[in-house]
């Protein structure tokens, strides 16, 4: 990943807006799948604003849900005059926007996305982002390891079965940009609800899960875990336990620092909803 003094030197066409610190968790329950995340977005130069919705809920699929994290929205430069970042990037002119590109494939869809609409996703992802290098090349190599990874969760309530995709992008010299790390969730109501983090879930792992992090957790998290079945984990359980990791990631932050930032509010949803 890049580190934003690097970015702060090299980076001189675009500014990107950094979620490399979001933590979201996802977690299957008898009614529907719980998602929780932070609202931190990072700007080079420590720059940073509490106010971004990570959570990307569909109109036209009600049972569906997709965040972005790392690298996914880079816009002009600011005037080194500008002050607020968080207004500026509101109102500027936008060079890549993958949260876009992704909520507004999903919302053309009718039925739940399954591996044939994803990769169509993948493919607009890759065109997006290698017309973006190709203009931008300097970014090419700020982004070797992953420049940002899509997540797209949904739920059945008829039969109970709740579907994970995620994948990664990664920029090359010479295809411009590739999808890695590709991997498919499905969860079913007899199996155990176990919690899926994504952005810096390696963090939450070491550290909170099984570090010093533990303290703040709080019981309902391990009721999460001393749940055999997803079929007996209530939505309102799972939701407590979701958001009581990402707030617990925040807190854990202030002692053990994070490779990203992580803060804000934290914001949580319920998709249960049936697909037409």
């Amino acid at each position: 990943m890049f580190t934003r003094i690097l970015l702060a030197a090299v980076l001189t066409t675009c500014f990107p807006s950094c979620s490399a610190g979001t933590i979201v968790v996802f977690i299957p329950t008898s009614h529907g799948l719980v998602v929780a995340a932070d609202s931190r977005k990072s700007f080079p130069k420590n720059n940073f604003c509490d106010d971004a919705i990570k959570i990307l809920q569909l109109d036209s699929l009600p049972g569906a849900v997709a965040t972005v994290t790392g690298n996914g929205l880079f816009v002009e430069m600011p005037d080194p005059s500008v002050r607020n970042l968080c207004h500026y990037y509101r109102t500027a002119k936008v060079r890549l926007d993958v949260e876009l590109i992704v909520k507004s494939y999903l919302n053309t869809l009718k039925v739940a996305p399954s591996g044939q609409e994803m990769n169509i996703l993948k493919a607009r992802c890759l065109t997006a982002t290698r017309l973006f290098l190709k203009k931008y090349p300097e970014n090419v190599q700020l982004y070797r390891d992953a420049m940002y990874q899509v997540i797209v969760g949904t739920f059945d309530p008829y039969s109970g079965t709740t579907m994970i995709y995620k994948f990664s992008v990664r920029t090359e010299p010479k295809e411009g940009a590739s999808v890695i790390r590709e991997r498919t969730f499905r969860i079913e109501f007899s199996d155990k609800p176990i919690p899926r983090y994504f952005g810096i879930g390696e963090y939450v792992n070491k550290y909170v899960e099984h570090g010093v992090g533990r303290e703040f957790l709080k019981d309902c998290y391990f009721v999460v875990f001393n749940t055999s079945h997803v079929a007996d984990l209530s939505p309102e359980q799972g939701r407590c336990a979701a958001e009581s990791v990402v707030d617990s990631t925040k807190e854990t932050a202030s002692i053990v620092s994070p490779p990203f930032r992580v803060g804000g509010p934290t914001r949580s949803v319920l998709i249960q909803g049936k697909f037409n």
